[in-house]
């Protein structure tokens, strides 16, 4: 143990205190930093489910509102608005 100790203060005289106490707090700002990104990482991965499935749930009201405008208009006897649909339908081809 006694041999390890003195091997560091043989490594901190050559480098010089400055230096090694410059790479120490790089180490720790490393690991901090690394600690900090890794929860945020798994929020970010979190959010990006929830986006994608407040996505689809979109997609399936949309549809569901025009399922019930084409009804509402067939059932009133007026001409359903195809503009609306096929631009309903665009939407869905982009792959947003």
């Amino acid at each position: 143990m006694e041999g390890n100790i003195t091997g560091w203060f043989d490594f901190v005289s050559k480098v010089g205190f400055p230096i090694v106490s410059a790479v120490a707090a790089g180490y720790f700002i490393f690991l901090t930093l690394k600690f900090i990104l890794d929860g945020t990482l798994s929020s970010i991965k979190n959010l990006s489910s929830i986006i994608v499935q407040l996505d689809h749930r979109v997609d399936v009201m949309s549809n569901d509102l025009i399922r019930i405008d084409v009804l509402v208009s067939t059932a009133l006897g007026l001409k359903p608005d195809i503009g609306r649909i096929s631009r309903s339908e665009q939407a869905d081809y982009r792959g947003d």
